[in-house]
């Protein structure tokens, strides 16, 4: 393939695919993508990043952008220390040895697998230019240490512009106290005084507990500065919580505003009118209690997904 020598992302998807028959294939696009790619975005299970990164040696010069997607392996459908071992010794090294230059880093998780390690090690990392951490994954699945990955936000949370957080923990809707715990470390994650002086897009699942209700209002006054984009996930909010939610961005100057609530009336348009006069997209998500829907203003071409 050398002419193909523009590349600047290329997306590798292994889900449920042998790996091992495409290795060739693999090491070629590599060897010729090393001096231009920038967005390297890979999915499959931890089988498949294992053969990635060890046989098909991945290194490219200057990658801005890494994001992954991790399944279950096929052979080890459940939680096994082998998944979290390659977590750790193979695919956080990788992230380590092109920290300097990565800018964005995005993890969604649907594995069966602890990634406690896997953050302990990036934690450790010098990430000179990170401006984006999106991580997508169910909190219970930080079994070993979830302070972990507070560790790894603290260490770059003076250059980050965009957090994702959606870290909604499995079984949630059967058993809300599975919330409890998220809802703990939101409290002790914003009671640390983590400090982000540049971030303008905040995008959180803040559970159903009133600690991580409480961390949200936090969250926004501390980056009520520089806040423009704020997506709440999966939460409806009562009349009164959904008004204290909106004073709390009085001081920000918002462009984009998602939030739930069980409720929709002209009071909470009147209110968001008068505390955001400057914004731009507006998305209402109404609860069961009025019946299910959800009420979009603005364009809705560059919402977040």
């Amino acid at each position: 393939m050398p002419n193909l020598t523009s590349v600047l992302e290329l997306h590798i998807d292994l889900w449920g695919f042998p790996a091992e028959s495409c290795l060739p294939l693999i090491r070629s696009i590599c060897h010729n993508f090393q001096k231009t790619l920038r967005i390297l975005c890979l999915a499959g299970d931890t089988d498949s990043y294992r053969l990635l990164m060890e046989d098909c040696h991945l290194e490219f010069d200057t990658l801005t952008e890494v994001h992954f997607e991790l399944a279950s392996s096929a052979s080890r459908m459940q939680a096994s220390e082998a998944d979290s071992k390659i977590l750790r010794d193979v695919v956080a090294p990788f992230i380590g040895r092109h920290a300097p230059s990565l800018e964005v880093f995005r993890n969604w998780c649907w594995a069966e697998v602890d990634v406690s390690d896997f953050y302990a090690y990036l934690a450790q990392v010098d990430f000179q230019k990170l401006t984006t951490i999106r991580i997508g994954t169910a909190f219970n699945k930080l079994t070993h240490d979830p302070t972990t990955l507070k560790s790894f936000i603290r260490r770059n949370s003076k250059t980050l512009t965009r957090l994702e957080l959606r870290l909604k923990p499995d079984r949630a809707q059967l058993d809300p106290s599975v919330e409890t715990p998220l809802g703990e470390w939101l409290i002790d994650f914003v009671g640390e005084g983590i400090y982000f002086p540049k971030l303008q897009t905040l995008e959180i699942y803040p559970t159903n507990t009133d600690n991580g209700y409480r961390a949200l209002l936090v969250l926004i006054q501390h980056t009520s500065a520089t806040l423009r984009d704020l997506v709440i996930r999966d939460r409806y909010f009562t009349p009164p919580q959904a008004k204290e939610v909106i004073d709390a961005t009085a001081q920000t100057r918002l462009r984009f505003f998602r939030m739930g609530a069980e409720q929709l009336d002209l009071e909470l348009f009147d209110l968001i009118a008068r505390r955001q006069e400057e914004i731009h997209r507006l998305w209402l998500t109404v609860s069961a209690t009025v019946g299910d829907g959800e009420v979009r203003f603005g364009n809705p071409s560059g919402a977040l997904s």
